[in-house]
């Protein structure tokens, strides 16, 4: 049966933890700052098997280095944040006792008797959101 697929189930089980994903990010560009604010800055030098050199900080490199590394993260989070909000809305239109079968299943990983009518809504949930997550990527490619 379909609903055994592991990738399926992962994807969809990924799709509840969202908000740790994107937290996730946010404390990576947290750390990438801290370690940009707190650098020697000073000129090194380095001792190798041909001798020896001098290294420079270059301000200017590492702050665009880390300028362009945060607008590439605020973009990811951007676009999970989207398909973070079209999976809470679909999650929505289903009712109450097959939101909770979904949340106990794969948000809480407990292992219950499996609701193939369910499933099956999870699965075109699952589908919907691989294709959104096209969507978003093909208009970003387009927006360059």
């Amino acid at each position: 049966m379909k609903f055994k697929d592991e990738t399926y189930q992962d994807n969809l089980t990924g799709y509840f933890f969202l908000d740790k994903r994107i937290a996730s990010i946010y404390e990576a560009i947290e750390d990438a700052q801290y370690r940009l604010d707190n650098q020697n800055h000073y000129t090194r030098v380095e001792f190798h098997d041909l001798g020896f050199s001098v290294r420079n900080f270059s301000l200017e490199r590492e702050v665009i280095d880390n300028a362009d590394a945060e607008r590439l993260a605020l973009n990811r989070i951007e676009r999970l944040r989207k398909r973070q909000s079209r999976f809470k809305y679909l999650l929505n239109e289903l009712d109450a006792q097959e939101q909770f079968y979904l949340k106990e299943k794969y948000e809480q990983g407990k292992d219950i008797k499996e609701q193939p009518d369910i499933e099956e809504k999870a699965l075109a949930i699952y589908e919907e959101m691989e294709e959104y997550k096209h969507e978003l990527s093909r208009y970003r490619q387009s927006s360059f």
